[in-house]
């Protein structure tokens, strides 16, 4: 049985509205959806506080123009942009990998797909075809940490979350 629009309006924990803009989906599960310039920003959050001040934030970098695009545009960079950025703004110091291994990943099967798009068997399958094509398994295991660096810095960088 789905609940009235007036019992949305309310949060079921704490019985008090809820702000505008913010919706209860579930336990534990609110959501904040906001359109600034014709984009829809939207997350989900633990409690209807901390989607509140989500909205807040969101409301505020758009009045000074600092507003990111939504998570769903930001995580549709390919594995090859990521590679490149990563190339251009944290190798500059270790030549070896920025002209051996960052190359060898920039012109792989991996390089192509969206970050938000990729499986754990796109990475066994670049691992295999790695290793079918003859190379070390050291060269396949300092490859595979390579992209795991690269993915941690972004996710640290910048948030990789699904929106």
């Amino acid at each position: 049985m789905t609940k009235s629009p007036k019992e949305t309006l309310k949060d079921p924990v704490t019985g008090k509205p809820l702000p505008k803009g913010v919706w209860y989906r579930g336990p534990g599960q609110y959501q904040a959806r906001r359109m600034v310039n014709g984009k829809r920003h939207r997350e989900t959050f633990a409690s209807a506080s901390l989607a509140r001040r989500w909205l807040q934030d969101v409301r505020a970098k758009a009045h000074v123009g600092q507003l990111e695009p939504p998570a769903r545009k930001r995580n549709q960079i390919t594995f090859g942009e990521l590679f490149e950025r990563f190339g251009r703004e944290r190798m500059t110091e270790r030549d070896a990998d920025r002209m051996g291994h960052l190359p060898a990943l920039l012109g792989s099967d991996i390089a192509s797909l969206k970050i938000d798009k990729w499986t754990n068997s796109d990475v066994r399958n670049f691992r295999d075809a790695m290793l079918a094509a003859g190379l070390a398994k050291g060269t396949v295991v300092k490859r595979l940490n390579m992209i795991a660096a690269i993915v941690d810095a972004e996710i640290s960088q910048k948030g990789c979350t699904s929106g």
